[in-house]
């Protein structure tokens, strides 16, 4: 081979090396010419888990009947239920009487749901006041919710309300009432 041959083939190569490391330049790997990133989506936040719902419950009327005690029973949604003790009976911590039934004490029952009924706590609250309370707030009730269930104040109900006056007697007039407070 002469020497001019050998000089070719040599720049030859030296120039094919040359293109190869300089398409090698570190690309993203993308067809397209825009050098802006394309922006990545932020991920989904994750849900902040409901653990408790506490309900205000009030009997509110047009009377003026000292009220001795009151009782009612709260329909519990799907996943809710009361702290229960280590006898299986409701923690005493569940219902605490407060505003116009103060001071006073409480009793409370659950019932469980089943498959074809949801969860009952029924509970009674009464004044130790020896002139009672005219309605207003009477306790505060804190529930347990399950994880991966949500619930809204209207998934509570409450049935069965009796209002008993500082005499004995059963009094009508007094509606119950609940506010909801769910985190």
């Amino acid at each position: 081979m002469s020497c001019i041959v050998k000089t070719i083939v040599r720049s030859v190569i030296i120039i094919i090396t040359l293109c190869l490391l300089a398409a090698c330049g570190g690309g993203s790997g993308s067809n397209s010419s825009s050098s802006t990133p394309t922006p990545t989506p932020d991920p989904t936040p994750t849900p902040i888990q409901q653990t408790t719902a506490a309900l205000t419950l009030s009997a509110t009327g047009a009377t003026s009947v000292a009220l001795a005690g009151v009782g009612v029973t709260i329909i519990l949604p799907t996943g809710v239920t009361p702290k229960l003790n280590s006898s299986g009976e409701v923690d005493s911590s569940v219902v605490q009487v407060s505003g116009a039934a103060v001071p006073g004490t409480s009793l409370a029952a659950y019932l469980p749901a089943t498959t074809t009924d949801k969860g009952k706590l029924t509970l009674a609250v009464a004044s130790s006041s020896q002139t009672g309370f005219t309605g207003g707030d009477y306790a505060l009730v804190t529930l347990q919710i399950a994880r991966g269930t949500t619930v809204s104040q209207s998934d509570f109900t409450l049935t069965g309300f009796s209002a008993i006056a500082t005499s004995g007697a059963t009094v009508t007039g007094y509606t119950p009432g609940f506010g909801a407070t769910i985190q």
